[in-house]
């Protein structure tokens, strides 16, 4: 899509990235250990729509419930190409995107942690 750059950017100090996440309207983060990550939902918390792929303790819902600005995805060239363009286009929405970045999501750390003691059991 025109008007878009993409960018990789290595560890930063916290100011740079903060300022980055500022300045940024998609971000992805793809993690591909069973770790429940926080990149993702420091994106989304600053009101990026941000890419995120789904495993099997990050489910997609479990990822929605984090935040409506997170786009889950399977870590796939069959979905991932998508999931891109539709956060391309999630981003044109400025009011949704701050409100979703200002929505209060509680986790069930009990639960949270339940799942991922069960993946860990099963594996």
């Amino acid at each position: 899509m025109p008007g878009y750059s993409v960018d990789i950017r290595p560890k930063m100090p916290v100011d740079d990235y903060e300022n980055l996440l500022k300045e940024s309207d998609v971000g992805i983060s793809l993690i591909s250990t069973p770790h429940p990550g926080i990149i993702h939902f420091q994106m989304a918390s600053f009101g990026l729509s941000t890419v995120t792929n789904t495993s099997a303790i990050r489910t997609a819902a479990s990822l929605r419930a984090q935040s409506a600005n997170i786009v889950p995805s399977a870590l796939s060239l069959a979905q991932m190409p998508g999931r891109i363009l539709q956060a391309m286009r999630d981003s044109a929405d400025l009011e949704a995107r701050f409100a979703n970045a200002q929505a209060q999501h509680t986790v069930d750390y009990a639960q949270e942690i339940a799942k991922v003691a069960d993946f860990l059991a099963h594996h």
